[in-house]
């Protein structure tokens, strides 16, 4: 469990830290906002680099959508990331050390750095793996091909269980979503979802739309504290367009990849976050959330 008094604790999970190699520690707000952002090891230059998390899925999904950690203390630990921001009020992207928040009715903005975000996971990002990407009719298929890319390199990206994948590229096709900020008392995001904005953006005959798709590949044993599997956003080149990828359909694009093998998880004072959850019926409900 978290403490507040200023200790940073570590999950205790053997489940977690042997078949998914994945180090998770926990730190209170002021621990995480001191913290370096990237641990070293001598062995093995690779293990070097982490991600850095505020709160859980599981938190998320019970309505925990304050926040206490700023868009500012973010970027100190992430040029590279996702999330939402306070109260929900959107989808978050993180390229290039900037932050972006796409509303429900679809507009991307760029938030004060003194925003809050309830949820969002960033790296530091540096590809070990960097490969031109075919033509892909589907999000499932272009999944499978990045594992299937992952896997080949696997040498190159090493023992690490978190993936960060960043692909730009031309689509002919994208199928987004975001959600409306809530007030408090916040209802849980099953609730926030039935009501959520989903749209498609079709290039017209002849042209693409140039942009970024990124995100995370978490393992099954971290469902809960994140999004097990792929989790996506999308950016275009001139930021007209943004949100969560429900859907693709992709011309071109270069993939580029890093790992890593530690999470640093901030936990807001007063939010319970759980042990990693690989129920059944929690995959159900993060499905749900997340679109898919």
């Amino acid at each position: 469990m978290s403490d507040h008094r200023g200790h940073t604790h570590h999950i205790i999970d053997a489940h977690l830290a042997h078949a998914a190699r994945m180090h998770v520690t926990r730190h209170t707000h002021d621990d995480f906002v001191a913290s370096p952002v990237s641990t070293t090891d001598p062995a093995n230059d690779l293990l070097a680099h982490a991600a850095f998390q505020t709160s859980s899925i599981d938190a998320l999904l019970r309505g925990s959508f304050a926040g206490d950690l700023t868009l500012d203390e973010l970027l100190i630990h992430g040029d590279f990331g996702l999330g939402t921001v306070q109260g929900l009020d959107g989808e978050l992207i993180i390229l290039d050390g900037k932050c972006f928040q796409v509303t429900s009715d679809g507009v991307v903005r760029m938030p004060a750095g003194s925003m809050r975000t309830p949820f969002a996971v960033v790296c530091m990002f540096a590809p070990h793996v960097v490969e031109p990407i075919g033509a892909s009719g589907s999000l499932p298929s272009l999944v499978s091909e990045i594992d299937r890319i992952a896997s080949e390199h696997a040498q190159d990206l090493g023992p690490a269980p978190i993936l960060a994948v960043r692909v730009d590229g031309s689509f002919s096709e994208i199928d987004l979503r975001s959600v409306p900020g809530q007030s408090e008392p916040y209802p849980p995001l099953s609730e926030v979802v039935d009501h959520q904005s989903e749209w498609q953006v079709i290039a017209e005959p002849g042209t693409s739309i140039d942009g970024t798709l990124l995100g995370f590949r978490f393992p099954p044993e971290a469902q809960g504290i994140e999004v097990a599997g792929y989790h996506l956003h999308f950016i275009s080149e001139d930021r007209s367009i943004g949100g969560h990828v429900t859907g693709i359909s992709m011309l071109s694009g270069r993939l580029r990849l890093d790992g890593a093998t530690e999470l640093h998880l901030e936990i807001p004072e007063g939010v319970e976050v759980a042990e990693a959850d690989t129920s059944e019926e929690t995959a159900k409900a993060i499905r749900a959330a997340e679109g898919g």
